[in-house]
Order: C-alpha cells, then structure tokens, then sequence
C-alpha cells in the first residue's frame, strides 16, 4: 500500500513543481514585484488563486487515492464559480452578461478536464502549455491593453515553468503531471481565455481559445463517439486521435511533435492575422482554415489507425507477429 501511494506521489511530483512556481509567482505579483509594478488587484487574483488551489487539492488527493468522478466534478465546478466570479465577465450582444458566466462556467470546467484527459503521453500538454501559454503572451502584446497585464503574466509563468520542466517528461518520461499538474494547467489556460477575451477584446480572446482546439475538438469527438455507443465517458480509455495515432505505430516523440507543429503554424498564423489587423472576414477564414487543419489531421490520426487494424486482420498476420 505504502508504495503505491509513493509512486503516485511520484507521478505528481512534476505537477507539484509547476504549481509551486504558479504560486510563488503569483504571490510575488500581488505585491508588485517589489516595486517595479502595480501590485495587482489582491481580491481578483485571490479568488482564482483560491480556485486553482482548490482545484489542485481535489487533483492531489485524487492522485494519492482515486475519488469519484462526481466528486472531482463538483469541486471543479465550484472552483470554476468561484474563478469566473473573479473576472468581470460582461455581456455583449444578445448575450447577458449571465449568459456568457453559465458558458464562461461550463467552458472552465470542461477544458479542464479535456486537458487531463490529453495528458497520456511524452510531453503532449506540457507542449501544448508552452506553445498556447506563449503564443498567449503575445496575442496579449498585440491586443493591448493595461488589463491583459495579469494575463500576460499568468501564461508566462506557465509557458515558462512548463518548458523547464520538458525535459523530463519528452521524449523520454522521467516525471509526469498528474492530476494535481494537468487540471490546475488546464483550469488556468480556459480561464485565461475568458479573461483576455473581456479585458482584450473577442480577437485575442478568440485566437487564445484557437490555440486550445486540438484538445477541444480530440475530447469533443472521442467523447461524443462513445457517448452514442454506450460506453462511460468517463472511464479511461485509448481511443482519443493522439492515442489511436500512437496505437497505429508511431512513436510518442512523433505524435507530441506533430500537434506542437501544428500548434506552432497555428499561433504564428494567428499573430500575423492580430498584427496586421484582419478585417472580420479575413480573421474568421483563418480561424476556419486552423479548425480544417486539426480536423485533417484528426483524420490522418484515424486513417493510420484503421490501417493498422486492416493489416492486423490479413491472412498471415498472426504469423508474422
């Protein structure tokens, strides 16, 4: 018993790390960085920091002991409240400001948990934390804004927390992130959208939640395909893309840097289209176009994978295994 709890204390060691760095980060923000900026609005930052380290709580003791899902679901849910309480979350067209807090709600709480559903392999979300978080920081640059501050600090910290602690997790595994690691990363990286989306403007905003689309869309597919064949979403299982890609043969470092590729093309594409300040049609066929891209290879994900099950199927396959 006492070494199963070890290991998962292990497997969550490198999460713990990246929340340490979140944390004291944070507190040194709050006090102005000893002068060199305004410190930042203490009851904004408490309520999310209280959020996140509720959310992190919940994660950890989940990775020492697993809980049920509800249980995880309903603290994610309160701290999601408690988080979207803390950004001055406005209405804007036919929209009611309580409208976009229910979806702003809904949004947290599921990417959150999308992103720990993606965390399967070498470096997957600690790569797409440093491409999302810093490509984030400079949306955040082109959007403007004295507000985006916080913000901008924010994805910095995790960018850079999450490319110091790479390497030992890609290629080759040495620590993971673990509940306590992956949901506070994904929590955050939600949240960070409907912020900038208020605080910069619905471009930034828009483009940031872009950057999140290959885990959107792979969890929003999966889940729903299982949904309608009866199965528990929930419950693990390896029949997300980036899994049947890795299933299908190809090596983890393939898989990872495939979607931080994609991730890459995606956010330089999306800071040429802020800098040059595309008129609404043109920044919506970008955003279209990104959408396709993850869509084709989504389909390249599957088309390899049956493939391998076709040829797993020929006479004289057994044989030859």
């Amino acid at each position: 018993m006492r070494d199963r709890v070890m290991t998962r204390w292990l497997s969550g060691e490198e999460g713990l790390a990246i929340l340490l760095v979140l944390v004291g980060a944070w507190t040194v923000g709050s006090l102005g960085m000893g002068g060199w900026l305004p410190a930042y609005d203490f009851a904004l930052d408490g309520r999310i920091l209280i959020a996140v380290l509720l959310v992190a709580g919940i994660s950890f003791v989940d990775d020492m002991r697993p809980l049920p899902f509800w249980v995880r679901l309903g603290v994610h849910g309160v701290a999601a409240a408690i988080a979207v309480a803390g950004v001055e979350v406005e209405g804007f067209g036919w929209l009611t400001a309580s409208t976009v807090c229910v979806i702003a709600w809904i949004w947290v709480v599921g990417y959150a948990n999308a992103f720990n559903f993606m965390d399967g392999i070498n470096g997957l979300a600690l790569t797409q934390s440093v491409m999302a978080g810093g490509f984030g920081v400079v949306f955040c640059f082109l959007g403007g804004g004295d507000g985006l501050v916080p913000w901008i600090a924010i994805q910095g910290v995790l960018a850079g927390a999450s490319l110091g602690l790479l390497p030992h997790n890609f290629p080759r595994a040495r620590m993971f992130l673990g509940d306590v690691g992956s949901i506070p990363l994904g929590f955050l990286m939600a949240l960070s959208v409907v912020a900038v989306w208020q605080l910069g403007g619905w471009r930034v905003g828009v483009a940031l939640g872009a950057m999140q689309l290959n885990f959107l869309l792979d969890t929003t597919i999966t889940m729903t395909r299982r949904f309608f064949r009866g199965d528990r979403i929930h419950e693990a299982h390896r029949e997300h893309f980036y899994q049947r890609l890795l299933r299908s043969g190809k090596s983890h470092s393939f898989v990872t840097m495939a979607e931080a590729a994609l991730q890459g093309v995606s956010g330089l594409v999306l800071s040429f289209a802020l800098y040059a300040e595309f008129a609404f049609p043109g920044f919506i066929t970008v955003l279209v176009a990104i959408f396709v891209g993850w869509l084709l290879f989504f389909l390249f994900c599957e088309m390899c994978y049956r493939a391998t099950r076709v040829s797993d199927t020929l006479p004289g396959a057994e044989s030859k295994k």
